[in-house]
């Protein structure tokens, strides 16, 4: 049999679009992998930084943190309309990506000063990386592409591989070499991935960057316009630095941002033919619900956190399991359970009964709720002196990670499936927004569990805690019932 002549010897095989889309997507899974290593490090353990090294009350420690988290979510608006606008999608998140190494390089010099000129500097970069690595992915793929769901579900894997390990070595580090040596690894991890989309991409523009015009190529060869993003990205950094320490200013930015982002999507209705409209509507109802799936999320990294160093029982035998190390057990549980979820819904399709959108997200959001409620339950029943078994905080986990699969990787492919043309950042920006309003609940709510001049007693913490986390949970599972109750009529709009 003669060999194939398909490939010259000293010839490069000729790959597929199939191949190159999937070389394409394991880099930036890659990169993915990177940055949730560097963002989940710092977050599992800034609240306990400031609790504990800076002296923070527990109020303040939750009250800066949601302020931070919500001008996180905030800043993908942003982000997303200039990679949509007036950088190529790739140059925005390798700025992003140099931004937020330079942040959490900051965050490991211990000062106050220096906490939250880090933090805004990870806000901006989280703004300009985080909306746009999504919209990435998805420009690899048509919208009509079958292959679309299971990149997202890659991808997402992927962010939970980046989340998975962090909080395993987290706790072994900050506990051996210092909170320093913590932040200046997720510096480098980020750094890392900035520098495998830099010099590793090789797919040329993403798909939907042609239709743009030529206003950054033209922008990006004069040096006024580089001088006028370096000063706006300045400029950016101190004032989220300033917001963050004025909880009232950053609601009442919220507050704004929400008003003006209505007002500018009904003038999109009215313009949009029915369909768009119908799907954009679709989009902004997700979006919205997510909200709810979002405060319970945001508990694991404040009352959830506090909840865990001084109410449940960490010690097995000698060794004592660090607190952030618990929260490694959700994105295990969600490695694990995504391709169980994977099979149900491909059974579930050949049988021709498939849940719909809604539907998954109303399911979701009822689990979540349930995580929340036994917690609640455990407390109130089988807490000694305040303090629980890590069971009931496993089974907690066990719980949000289900919901989570449910909510998160599903809202993300129908947004960038559904968004209308050019607006792909815009819309996943706006899905990030809602998270930022779901941190200022979450910040707000953490606060009523926490107990004044109460020395972190479990005993006096335990009642707190329970009637929090039943509160959040019931309220949960209520609106997850409603989402379920109306799916059908939701779904009717984004196949309108």
């Amino acid at each position: 049999m003669n060999p194939s002549p398909s490939t010259a010897p000293g010839e490069k095989a000729v790959r597929t679009p199939r191949q190159r889309r999937a070389t394409q997507l394991y880099l930036l899974i890659a990169v993915e992998v990177c940055e949730r290593y560097s963002f989940y490090t710092m977050q599992g353990i800034l609240v306990l930084y400031m609790t504990i090294s800076l002296d923070f009350s527990e109020q303040k420690a939750y009250a800066e943190y949601a302020s931070f988290s919500a001008l996180l979510f905030l800043a993908p608006i942003v982000g997303g309309h200039i990679a949509d606008h007036y950088l190529p999608i790739r140059s925005t998140i390798i700025l992003g990506g140099l931004l937020l190494s330079a942040g959490y390089g900051l965050l490991a010099l211990p000062a106050i000063d220096f906490l939250y000129l880090g933090l805004g500097f990870v806000v901006v970069g989280g703004g300009l990386f985080i909306p746009n690595m999504a919209a990435m992915v998805g420009s690899l793929y048509a919208d009509d592409d079958v292959g679309r769901d299971a990149a997202f579900s890659l991808f997402y894997a992927g962010i939970n591989v980046g989340a998975f390990a962090p909080l395993i070595v987290a706790g072994w580090i900050v506990a051996n070499h210092g909170w320093s040596a913590a932040f200046l690894t997720a510096g480098l991890a980020v750094l890392l991935g900035t520098a495998i989309l830099l010099f590793g991409w090789r797919g040329g523009a993403a798909r939907h960057e042609s239709a743009r015009g030529p206003i950054w190529r033209a922008g990006l060869r004069r040096l006024p316009f580089a001088a006028t993003v370096f000063a706006l990205v300045i400029l950016a950094i101190f004032a989220t630095s300033k917001l963050m320490t004025f909880a009232g200013v950053t609601h009442t930015v919220l507050i704004l941002t929400s008003l003006a982002l209505v007002a500018f999507f009904v003038r999109l209705a009215l313009v949009f033919d029915r369909i768009a409209r119908n799907r954009l509507l679709f989009c902004l109802l997700l979006t919205l619900c997510s909200i709810v799936y979002v405060v319970l999320d945001q508990q694991a990294a404040m009352s959830l956190t506090i909840f865990t160093e001084y109410n449940v029982q960490r010690r097995i035998y000698d060794f004592e399991i660090p607190t952030v190390s618990y929260r490694a057990l959700n994105p295990l549980f969600v490695i694990l359970l995504g391709p169980l979820l994977a099979v149900l819904w491909s059974s579930l399709g050949r049988g021709g009964i498939t849940p719909s959108v809604p539907a998954k997200f109303g399911i979701g959001t009822m689990v979540m709720g349930s995580a929340f409620v036994l917690l609640s339950l455990a407390i109130v029943g089988f807490a000694s002196s305040g303090v629980i078994s890590s069971s009931w905080i496993a089974g907690n986990y066990f719980l949000q990670a289900a919901g989570e699969l449910l909510v998160a990787p599903i809202g993300l492919s129908t947004i960038i499936r559904l968004a209308p043309a050019n607006m792909t950042g815009l819309m996943m920006g706006t899905w990030y927004f809602a998270g930022a309003v779901a941190n200022t609940l979450a910040g707000s709510i953490s606060q009523w569990a926490a107990v004044p001049d109460a020395a972190n007693l479990p005993h006096l913490t335990a009642a707190a805690y329970a009637s929090v986390f039943g509160g959040l949970g019931f309220g949960a599972v209520a609106v997850g019932v409603v989402m379920v109750f109306f799916a059908r009529r939701l779904n009717r709009l984004a196949q309108a």
